[in-house]
């Protein structure tokens, strides 16, 4: 497995002096007192690896726009380019970060399983570990190893170091996966030569295709005395009949997925009568509840009407619950009476209106 080493990063901008951190053979510690831009450097280093996180927006960063990265491997320098807002591509130059006089090459920084012009690929080629396969479940189903696998065993920061849990598994659910690319990096060898499991349904499944095939060919009644030209003819039988089986299985499975949308757009229709009949449901509750307040209010309506033709028709009445006697100069009896109609009017009207709306939806 080969490798290479990181020689120096650094921050370039308009206007600004270059901002920069060199680095030596061996174990680099990034290491001072607290605010002095520790976990800053280790998030650039992380970015220029292929990290998704954009860069915090610190104080220090302003009027920066460019971030370089210069890698060496095998006596060959590499300086690597982005820019710090947009960052969807790389600029690849084969040479040291102080000598950018090639023309570079555009590397993607998302991963693309179908090109290698990408940093995923870049650096998996690096290291010459490109195309290995790593084994993420029981099954024995496999995955393609990234670089951001690796990236986790070559930056390090504080959070991991000082972690309860295990500095390799980040998940319960990538446990396989990450302690089988820990195993490549110890051992040197991947899984690629891993044999899926086969799922019991899927062994059903053979099965089916091995017992029709059984079926054909005890259908097709083939004597073992028959000679070369017999047996072909026989196998030409054979695979007319499949033929026909294949048309007849297609037209029945064409029949099948149209009985099917039938069955999904009239599951539509169902779902979405049920919810209007929950709503007009709803509707008529609420009817029936404004209807009882609406006799309530016209038969207190109706009350007054008669208390007012009593009280007109008798002058010295009195209230039946104060016993105040009321004479018709005190109130405008008339003026009452026409009022409570005209309302008894509105009500009716208003009411008549909502039956009409909920009885037409």
């Amino acid at each position: 497995m080969a490798g290479y080493i990181f020689k120096e990063l650094r921050l370039t901008g308009e206007n600004k002096k270059d901002a920069f951190v060199q680095f030596k053979h061996g174990l680099n510690v990034i290491s001072g007192p607290s605010n002095t831009g520790k976990t800053f450097i280790f998030d650039c280093l992380d970015f220029m690896l292929g990290s998704s996180d954009k860069l915090k927006a610190i104080p220090e960063i302003k009027g920066y726009s460019n971030i370089f990265l210069e890698i060496e491997a095998d006596d060959q320098s590499y300086t690597i380019e982005t820019e710090i807002k947009n960052n969807n591509t790389y600029k690849l130059y084969r040479s040291k970060i102080n000598k950018l006089n090639t023309e570079p090459e555009i590397l993607k920084r998302k991963l693309d399983s179908n090109t290698k012009n990408n940093l995923n690929s870049f650096f998996l080629n690096l290291n010459k570990i490109d195309n290995k396969k790593i084994r993420k479940n029981a099954k024995g189903d496999t995955t393609s190893l990234s670089y951001r696998n690796v990236v986790k065993f070559a930056l390090i920061d504080e959070e991991r170091i000082i972690t309860k849990e295990s500095p390799i598994v980040s998940h319960y659910t990538r446990e396989t996966e990450e302690s089988n690319t820990l195993r490549f990096f110890l051992t040197g060898n991947d899984d690629s030569s891993i044999i899926k499991k086969i799922s019991s349904q899927e062994i059903q499944r053979r099965k089916g295709k091995i017992d029709l095939l059984h079926e054909f060919i005890n259908n097709a009644n083939v004597d073992p005395n028959l000679n070369s030209d017999e047996i072909e003819g026989q196998l030409e039988r054979i695979n007319v009949s499949l033929i026909n089986f294949t048309l007849n299985f297609n037209r029945i499975k064409k029949d099948y997925l149209s009985v099917e949308t039938d069955y999904t757009n009239k599951n539509i229709e169902y779902v979405e009568f049920n919810k209007r009949r929950s709503e007009i449901t709803e509707l008529l509750k609420r009817s029936y509840i404004l209807e009882q307040q609406y006799n309530s209010d016209i038969l207190r309506l109706k009350s007054t009407i008669e208390s007012g033709l009593f009280m007109s028709e008798n002058s010295d009445a009195s209230c039946p619950t104060c016993k105040q006697e009321i004479t018709t100069k005190t109130l405008d009896i008339e003026q009452i009476i026409i009022s409570c109609e005209s309302e008894i009017q509105k009500n009716n009207f208003s009411f008549k209106r909502i039956k009409s709306f909920t009885n037409f939806n």
